[in-house]
């Protein structure tokens, strides 16, 4: 699994997961991670359209870099959830957590609509 920049949009990071997220690649990936925080990145959007499958190593990632992040007052959306990953979310409650939404697009507009 790897995480690529897809496009960066003002102070919003949008990364691309490719592959499944598990356990392979774990502690590289989470040391990425938290170099974009401590980079000062504000916002990121993690688009998961090409990920079929999620571990709990994987879930743990997520976790990590919502907590990471709202730790500095900033956020994580996650965005093209689909299939079995949508329903491991939805079974550990963690759409209660993540902000998810259906593409990159509604995730980059949610900022934008008034609470």
């Amino acid at each position: 699994m790897e995480f690529f920049y897809h496009d960066q949009d003002k102070d919003t990071l949008i990364v691309a997961a490719d592959d499944r997220i598990n356990s392979e690649q774990a502690d590289e990936l989470a040391g990425k991670l938290e170099k974009l925080i401590n980079g000062g990145v504000a916002k990121v959007i993690v688009d998961c359209a090409r990920v079929p499958y999620v571990s709990t190593v994987g879930i743990g990632l997520l976790l990590l870099l919502h907590k990471r992040l709202t730790e500095r007052g900033s956020e994580v959306k996650l965005a093209n959830v689909k299939g079995v990953v949508g329903d491991i979310l939805r079974t550990l409650r963690l759409d209660r957590v993540f902000d998810i939404h259906p593409d990159i697009e509604g995730a980059r507009l949610a900022d934008l609509q008034p609470s």
